[in-house]
């Protein structure tokens, strides 16, 4: 992934339990989220109702200027943050309890960018746009025990269209933009 490098502008690759918005839903979310002039954020989101952040800012070079794999490795034990293969944050814990208790079925991997404001995402300008962030390709594993992940499937988005089973979403920014 490179994200948007636009300030004000939210670009995200998560993991996230569908309805977790809703009161009445427990509120499950994993986030490598840039923030501003192309800061990274992590972020695992729990609650009910939600939701209750455990945001933690790591310092990371050229994400809006080059490619970069980003990985999460959710296990029941831990969650932990990966960059071209180094480890930059790991969650242990009743945290990570209390979230694979109430993750259901799964979460649904999501990409996203959005205007954000100065109280979250910076200063957005429409001066700035267009803004992009690019994706060369994603890759599923399932966990399969201690130390051990089972390679499921790969897109490559190579085929010019949006790939078969996945979906645009025309959804407005949550800040109302």
């Amino acid at each position: 992934i490179q994200y948007a490098g636009a300030d004000g502008v939210v670009s995200s690759f998560f993991l996230w339990k569908p309805e977790s918005e809703q009161k009445t839903v427990y509120w499950n979310e994993l986030d490598f989220e840039k923030l501003g002039m192309c800061k990274m954020q992590l972020n695992l989101i729990n609650g009910m109702p939600g939701p209750k952040g455990h945001e933690e800012h790591v310092d990371l070079s050229q994400i809006c200027t080059a490619f970069h794999t980003y990985a999460f490795e959710w296990t029941p034990d831990y969650v932990a943050w990966s960059v071209d293969g180094v480890e930059v944050r790991r969650e242990t814990g009743w945290n990570v309890e209390e979230f694979n208790l109430n993750a259901g079925n799964g979460l649904q991997l999501r990409l996203n960018v959005w205007p954000g404001d100065s109280n979250f995402g910076g200063t957005f300008s429409e001066d700035d746009l267009p803004v992009y962030q690019y994706i060369d390709w994603i890759r599923y594993s399932s966990y399969s025990g201690p130390g051990s992940f089972h390679w499921e499937w790969q897109e490559d988005f190579s085929s010019g269209s949006m790939p078969s089973g996945w979906y645009g979403g025309g959804w407005g920014s949550p800040l109302g933009f």
